[in-house]
């Protein structure tokens, strides 16, 4: 049944695109349009549904029947302890974003557990949520100097 619905709304589609990033913005313009900015370490990696992502959302951990149809894992669920936070109102060390896991869907799909990042996430469906799109890269000295003198 999963498969079939699938293959419905594969052919509803007469175009398939791959993700196409225009050259991302300015440190400052990304500062100022993003609600979440931080820098952590990844402490979890885990692949779930969209389901199971919504669930998290709306903080309701049931998932509905027809979200029970859309159970494949599509998504990253990234877990990151917060090292600095530039921007956003996280109250707790750690953190979960989501993204997804594949490329061709703008998905960031470089996060690796113990390795540190800088994130750059929106809110979306009630989870912050982060992509190819955006400056969420592997942390680096002149980047996070670049951070701190936009805080200053």
């Amino acid at each position: 049944m999963k498969y079939f619905l699938s293959i419905l709304l594969l052919l509803g589609f007469t175009t398939l695109q791959a993700c196409s990033c225009i050259q991302p913005p300015s440190v400052q313009e990304s500062f100022d349009n993003t609600p979440l900015l931080i820098h952590g370490e990844v402490v979890n990696l885990e692949y779930v549904s969209e389901g199971a992502m919504n669930a998290a959302g709306n903080g309701n951990k049931e998932i509905s029947k027809m979200n029970a149809l859309l159970s494949t894992k599509l998504y990253t669920k990234v877990d990151i302890k917060i090292e600095y936070q530039y921007k956003g109102n996280v109250l707790e060390d750690i953190v979960t974003i989501y993204t997804s896991r594949i490329g061709s869907a703008c998905g960031y799909t470089f996060f690796e557990v113990g390795k540190s990042f800088i994130i750059y996430a929106s809110v979306r469906a009630g989870v912050y949520y982060t992509h190819r799109c955006t400056r969420t890269s592997p942390a680096k000295k002149y980047m996070l100097e670049e951070l701190d003198a936009i805080c200053e």
